[in-house]
């Protein structure tokens, strides 16, 4: 995968994460302030759509990034906040890194429900798939 964070800070290699199913479900939680968006390094997420949403005022914007265009690895899309200024959350979308990553046993059509059946198939994720 890309991404080299040797290269980073110490304070670049900390930081939180948040989990969503898809990457603008995080806005109504910035909108009602029970999340800061200067305080998420990354966003994991199953999709993420390469749009703009307004909501309260707040725009938030997602879009695609080369692979290896990002220190951290697995990272396929940047959020950024208007109102966040420089602010950016690295957003790893599970669909579209499984789809990048796609190789024998693992359907074109990911779906959340057949994503623990196509970890099987790989053989560095069959111990972690039997959880």
């Amino acid at each position: 995968m890309p991404g080299n964070t040797a290269a980073l800070p110490n304070r670049l290699r900390e930081g939180v994460a948040e989990f969503k199913f898809r990457a603008h479900d995080l806005l109504p939680n910035i909108v009602r302030e029970l999340k800061q968006w200067s305080e998420i390094r990354w966003l994991v997420c199953w999709t993420a759509a390469t749009t703009s949403r307004t909501q309260g005022g707040l725009t938030m914007h997602v879009s695609e990034v080369a692979e290896g265009d990002d220190a951290y690895a697995g990272v396929t899309h940047i959020a950024t906040l208007d109102a966040a200024g420089e602010a950016v959350i690295h957003v790893v979308a599970l669909k579209t890194l499984l789809q990048k990553a796609r190789g024998p046993g693992l359907s074109c059509d990911v779906t959340p429900l057949s994503f623990r059946a196509s970890l099987q198939a790989w053989p560095f994720f069959a111990v972690a798939a039997d959880m």
